[in-house]
């Protein structure tokens, strides 16, 4: 388990950023008893107040989203079309929001196959429209 959650904020803070005062021991004590999931770990380790502050708080929405596709969804933003799309979610519905669209998104579900399972980096396929077609509709209806 301890190797589980130090690569959980391996994926999240990266290692300039893996301190003790980031650690969020709340909810590393709720994942070791099983009250929430990997996946509900990373999700609160995304949305901590040690991650806002880090990234959130210094970084404009663009490279928010790049720092946050990259670190939840285990790859790059895939075009500039895809990071103003991931951008205008992050400013219409927040970052709480913003996350959770991420962490509960077909391509993070679809890349760790089991609750039990980190993120692994990886190539993203061109066909990624899904968000693009959700803020279209957003937007026009």
């Amino acid at each position: 388990m301890d190797a589980l959650i130090k690569a959980a904020y391996r994926q999240i803070f990266h290692e300039q950023q893996m301190l003790d005062s980031n650690r969020q021991t709340c909810l590393e004590s709720q994942l070791r008893i099983g009250q929430i999931t990997v996946r509900d770990f990373i999700r609160g380790l995304a949305i901590s107040d040690a991650f806002r502050r880090l990234n959130y708080e210094s970084n404009n929405n663009y490279r928010f989203v790049q720092i946050c596709v990259q670190r939840l969804l285990g790859c790059k933003v895939y075009n500039e079309r895809e990071k103003l799309a991931w951008s205008i979610v992050l400013a219409t519905k927040g970052l709480h929001r913003f996350i959770d669209d991420l962490v509960d998104s077909e391509e993070y579900m679809s890349n760790t196959n089991s609750k039990f399972k980190i993120q692994n980096s990886k190539l993203r396929k061109p066909d990624r429209t899904k968000v693009w077609e959700y803020v279209s509709v957003a937007f026009f209806f």
